[in-house]
């Protein structure tokens, strides 16, 4: 378990993320060439590997901003596969990169996403596990009618909008 050392190792890791999104999440992943962008550039964020028999098992992309927060963007590991040998790469990552948050004086870490409250969601109880608080943090959001955007946050909260 370390930072990423080469660029074979970075699009190892990015291997085992386009699986996972083409495969299980079906949802958008940034191109390869932002992961070695990032890599190259240690003042913008760090990828973490997990390494098993020399192979990448897993990682972690995570930028940062200053010294106030760093963001777990993308985790992908192999946990099902190295189940067997009783290796767990995503709990490995997580605690690593947590580690080094808190020893570069980063004020938070940010596992970015739990879910729709309310609803079960795996990837929130894995988080969960590592402790903090759940913060509601809506990202990618432009308000054109601030007014109207508050009366429509207002009836989803008292169960309108269902």
């Amino acid at each position: 378990m370390r930072m990423a050392g080469t660029e074979e190792e970075v699009e190892s890791f990015y291997r085992i993320l386009e699986d996972l999104y083409t495969g299980k999440i079906k949802k958008p992943l940034l191109q390869k060439e932002v992961f070695l962008r990032i890599f190259r550039n240690k003042n913008i964020g760090e990828i973490f590997v997990v390494l098993f028999n020399k192979q990448v098992v897993g990682g972690m992309l995570c930028p940062f901003d200053k010294k106030n927060e760093m963001y777990e963007w993308y985790i992908g590991c192999l946990d099902e596969e190295m189940k067997q040998y009783k290796v767990y790469p995503s709990v490995l990552v997580t605690w690593e990169a947590i580690k080094y948050a808190s020893i570069h004086g980063f004020k938070r870490f940010n596992f970015m996403g739990a879910g729709i409250k309310g609803k079960p969601y795996g990837v929130r109880d894995f988080k969960m596990q590592f402790g903090g608080k759940l913060v509601d943090a809506p990202r990618y959001i432009f308000v054109h009618n601030p007014l109207l955007y508050k009366i429509g946050r207002l009836a989803i909260q008292l169960g309108l909008g269902s």
